[in-house]
């Protein structure tokens, strides 16, 4: 069943996303959420165009989240943790003007 407030997994999939719901997606304002599947050592790229990010490990850890370009870059290394039930974890916030 799919509605307004509930995709079931992979039904919105778009190139390395798992998930993503951006807003404009039919019901959709304001937020939106975009899930990716990541094994070590691979990597993902997303242009902010001017929208505001929270980066969060839903699940493993050891994830660098790099956040503008070349020498300018700021890395942060986030913990994560075994799984979403677990515990809480770290984030990293990327402001709208960062690449």
């Amino acid at each position: 069943m799919v509605s307004q407030w509930y995709q079931p997994s992979g039904s919105t999939a778009a190139g390395t996303f798992d998930t993503v719901i951006d807003p404009g997606n039919d019901g959709w304002a304001h937020t939106g959420l975009r899930i990716a599947r990541l094994a070590a050592g691979e990597s993902v790229t997303i242009e902010t165009k001017g929208c505001e990010y929270l980066v969060l490990p839903l699940s493993g850890g050891g994830a660098t989240v790099r956040v503008g370009e070349g020498d300018d870059a700021i890395k942060h290394h986030l913990t994560g943790r075994a799984d979403m039930f677990s515990a809480a974890t770290d984030l990293v916030y990327v402001p709208a003007t960062a690449s």
